[in-house]
């Protein structure tokens, strides 16, 4: 994120998410904290989106 708006050639950032934090395995039902880690990932775009 030191770089991320800041160097130019910096275009893109990769957000990785472990699926056992929103999965249920091995049925791949969304898990019953699916709703706060989605609302996490929301909220840390907007964090980018506004250049913090």
């Amino acid at each position: 994120m030191g770089y991320y708006q800041k160097d130019k050639r910096v275009q893109s950032i990769m957000l990785e998410i472990n699926r056992r934090l929103y999965l249920n395995e091995p049925t791949n039902e969304k898990a019953s904290r699916y709703g706060r880690i989605k609302d996490i990932v929301v909220e840390y775009i907007q964090m980018l989106k506004k250049g913090l």
